[in-house]
């Protein structure tokens, strides 16, 4: 069974990759144990460039947690990524693009970047100023004073 996780695992990433997480994971496994404190997957997997809601982090929390010991291994952490993996293979462009059209009703294509700052922090994961100043250079690198959202999601999934 584990030579098959494995297999499905490095389908979805270069060994690069692979190594990267191993590397972002083991900054957090601050007593060299092999596992981190299950209540930091949120942040690793954040470090490692997912972007899961608290509610999915608490759900796969305690599919790999299941004796709630607290700690998460490389292996649960593997686990964790492939599925999060998964799911991004599966649903890159449609649910961004949704997400963003819920804040776009004329559907014109752009949202407002003062709209987008009192989004990201009044709902879900409230970011810090810091963060939405990074977010929102990204997103209108112009100074615009919009995002072009279509073509924002289309950076964050493909790449520049």
């Amino acid at each position: 069974m584990a030579d098959i996780e494995e297999a499905d695992f490095m389908s979805k990433v270069s060994e690069e990759k692979l190594n990267q997480f191993r590397k972002i994971f083991e900054t957090y496994d601050k007593g060299g144990e092999g596992s981190i404190e299950a209540s930091k997957l949120g942040p690793v997997l954040r470090s490692c460039g997912q972007v899961p809601t608290e509610s999915w982090v608490i759900e796969h929390i305690a599919i790999v947690d299941p004796d709630k010991t607290g700690k998460i291994t490389w292996n649960g952490f593997r686990t964790v990524l492939n599925l999060i993996l998964e799911v991004a293979k599966t649903e890159p462009d449609d649910h961004l693009l949704e997400a963003f059209r819920r804040f776009d009703p004329g559907v014109t294509g752009y949202i407002g970047c003062a709209q987008m700052r009192e989004v990201l922090t009044t709902m879900g994961d409230v970011l810090s100023d810091k963060e939405i100043e990074e977010f929102l250079l990204e997103a209108d690198p112009l100074f615009q004073g919009v995002i072009n959202y279509q073509g924002f999601v289309q950076t964050l999934v493909h790449g520049p």
